[in-house]
C-alpha cells in the first residue's frame, strides 16, 4: 500500500507496547503523531495463540488514511509476499492455519456446554474452551472501508480485528492392548491435512527380492519387540482396516474449526521382530539374534559374509524354513577370547528351527577358547535341551586350524579347557539329523605349518578330543573312535 500503510507490531517498551515501523513520535507516544500524519484508521491482526515471524506475544496493526481508504481497500494479510521486507510468517507449533475471521465467540455443543478446540466437552479433556468463528476475509475479493464515525484511531482501540483461527493437526491415535487386555495408546502420527496426505499405510511386507526382508512400517507406530498383524476400526475389532487408511476428517472453513481430526486405530501384534526372507541377503541384513524368520526360498551364501552376531551370539529367534535349504555358509572362528561359537553361538531354550536344511556348512575353529565352559560346534556351540530342532538336517566341514589348543594339557600349560562336537559343543542334537566331516587345515598357525594338536572324533556321540601333538612339524591325522 506504499505510503498509505503504516505497520504496528507487538508490544514494546519505547512505544508503550508497541513498536511502529517508521512512526515513533519523539516523546515515546506514536498515537498522537500518527493522528498528526493522518493516520486515525487501524486494523489488528490478532495471531490468537501463533506467531509472528517466530516471535511470541505479538500481534500485527496496520493504520491508514481515511482518504486513502475511500470507498474501500483490499487489505493485505501480514504473510503476503506484497509487504515486501515487512512481510511476516505465521505459525503455531501443532497447529493448521484456517484464516482471518472477523468474529469469534467461544465454542459449546448443542446444549451449552464448553467445549475444547478438538470438538470435546472440556469437562472430559480437562483442555480450555476453544473458539468458533465467522466472517472468514478473504483478501482477495474482500473491501476494507470505514465511515466517519470510525476515524478517530486511539490506542488500544481499531477499527477492524482479524483473528487467526488455528486448528489441531489431524491425527492417527494407534491403540495395543496391554497384559489386562486393555487398550493403551501406542503411538500417534499427526499431519497437516492442508498439505500432506490424509491417508495412512498400514504396516506391510513387500514380498520377493524387490523387499527388505522387514516389515515397512513408514508414519505408522511401532511396538517394541512385537510385529504388526492387524488394525480394526472399533475396539471390539469387528471392522477390519486393510492398505490404505484414509482420515475422515475435514477443515471446516467457514468456522473456523475441525470436524473429526483425530482417528483412532486399535491393533494387533504378534511377539518377536518378524521377517520374510527371499533372499541370502535379505537374511543377512536383517540378521539378528532375536529375529523371527519366516523362509520362502532357499538361500545360497556363496561369496557372503554369516553374520557374526549370529555366529557367538544367544539366539532366541526362531527360522520356519518352510522346507527350504541354506546352503554354501562358510564361518571361522579367529578369536581366542570368544566363549561360544558355531552357525549360531548359543542357541537359547525358546528358539524355534522348524523344516529348514542347512547344506554345505564349512565350520573353522582357527581359535579356541582359554576360558572355563567354553564350547564349539558347526551348527552351535550350546543347544539347550528345550529347544525341538523338527525337520532339521545339517550336512557341511568342521575344519580344525592352528589356533586351538589341545584340551588335556600338556605339562608345563596353565590353561582351562573347552568342549568341541562336530554338531553342538555340548554333544546336543535335539531331534536334528547331522552328516559332518571333519578336516585339518594346511595352515593351521596360519603364518606357517604347525600342528599343536592330534583330533579324535567320537562317532557316535560327535565329540571332539584335542590332544597334544608331539611332533608340531607333523600335520596329525584325525583319529575316530566309536
Amino acid at each position: 500500500m506504499k505510503k498509505r500503510m503504516k505497520l504496528i507490531i507487538g508490544l514494546l517498551v519505547a512505544c508503550a507496547g508497541t513498536l511502529i515501523l517508521g512512526a515513533c513520535a519523539g516523546d515515546g507516544n506514536p498515537y498522537g503523531g500518527l493522528n498528526d500524519e493522518g493516520y486515525s484508521v487501524s486494523v489488528r491482526y490478532d495471531i490468537n495463540g501463533g506467531m509472528f515471524s517466530s516471535i511470541e506475544g505479538v500481534n500485527v496493526v496496520d493504520v491508514f488514511r481515511p482518504e486513502d481508504i475511500g470507498e474501500g481497500i483490499k487489505l493485505i494479510a501480514p504473510d503476503s509476499d506484497l509487504r515486501g521486507d515487512n512481510r511476516h510468517t505465521i505459525s503455531r507449533s501443532g497447529y493448521v492455519f484456517a484464516g482471518w475471521y472477523r468474529t469469534r465467540e467461544l465454542r459449546t455443543d448443542e446444549g451449552g456446554a464448553a467445549v475444547d478446540e478438538d470438538g470435546n466437552l472440556c469437562s472430559e479433556s480437562g483442555k480450555e474452551q476453544g473458539y468458533v468463528y465467522s466472517g472468514r476475509w478473504d483478501f482477495d475479493r474482500d473491501l476494507f472501508s470505514v465511515t466517519e464515525e470510525e476515524t478517530d484511531y486511539v490506542r488500544g482501540e481499531y477499527t477492524m480485528t482479524l483473528y487467526a483461527a488455528w486448528v489441531p493437526t489431524f491425527a492417527y491415535r494407534i491403540y495395543i492392548e496391554n497384559e489386562e487386555q486393555e487398550w493403551e495408546l501406542l503411538g500417534s502420527y499427526t499431519f497437516n491435512p492442508a498439505t500432506q496426505s490424509k491417508e495412512l499405510e498400514l504396516p506391510h511386507w513387500i514380498e520377493g527380492s524387490a523387499g527388505t526382508g522387514a516389515m515397512v512400517y513408514g508414519d505408522f507406530p511401532q511396538a517394541e519387540g512385537k510385529t504388526f498383524t492387524a488394525a480394526y476400526w472399533d475396539e471390539e475389532k469387528q471392522e477390519e482396516c486393510e492398505g490404505l487408511v484414509e482420515h475422515p476428517g475435514i477443515i471446516d472453513y467457514e468456522r473456523g474449526i475441525s470436524q473429526d481430526g483425530v482417528l483412532d486405530l486399535y491393533t494387533e501384534w504378534q511377539n518377536g521382530i518378524w521377517f520374510h526372507i527371499y533372499t541370502a541377503d535379505q537374511f543377512l541384513d536383517n540378521a539378528r539374534i532375536d529375529g523371527y524368520y519366516q523362509i520362502f526360498e532357499n538361500l545360497d551364501f556363496t561369496g557372503k559374509t554369516w553374520s557374526n552376531g549370529l555366529s557367538i551370539g544367544n539366539f532366541s529367534g526362531a527360522i520356519y524354513g518352510n522346507g527350504h535349504v541354506f546352503s554354501n555358509i562358510s564361518v571361522v572362528q579367529a578369536d581366542n577370547s570368544r566363549v561360544y561359537g558355531g552357525l549360531f553361538g548359543r542357541i537359547m531354550p525358546d528358539a524355534v528351527f522348524e523344516n529348514v536344511t542347512f547344506e554345505n556348512v564349512v565350520y573353522k575353529l582357527a581359535a579356541g577358547s582359554r576360558q572355563q565352559g567354553a564350547s564349539f560346534g558347526l551348527f552351535t556351540g550350546s543347544l539347550a535341551s528345550e529347544v525341538q530342532l523338527s525337520g532339521v538336517s545339517v550336512t557341511g566341514t568342521f575344519v580344525f586350524g592352528g589356533g586351538i589348543y589341545p584340551l588335556k594339557k600338556p605339562a608345563g600349560v596353565d590353561y582351562d579347557g573347552y568342549s568341541i562336537g562336530l554338531f553342538s559343543g555340548n554333544g546336543a542334537t535335539n531331534g536334528a539329523q547331522y552328516e559332518i566331516d571333519a578336516e585339518i587345515a594346511d595352515d593351521m598357525s596360519g603364518t606357517s605349518y604347525y600342528y599343536p594338536c592330534n583330533v579324535s572324533i567320537d562317532r557316535t556321540t560327535g565329540t571332539v578330543t584335542l590332544t597334544a601333538n608331539p611332533d608340531t612339524a607333523v600335520k596329525p591325522e584325525i583319529e575316530y573312535v566309536d
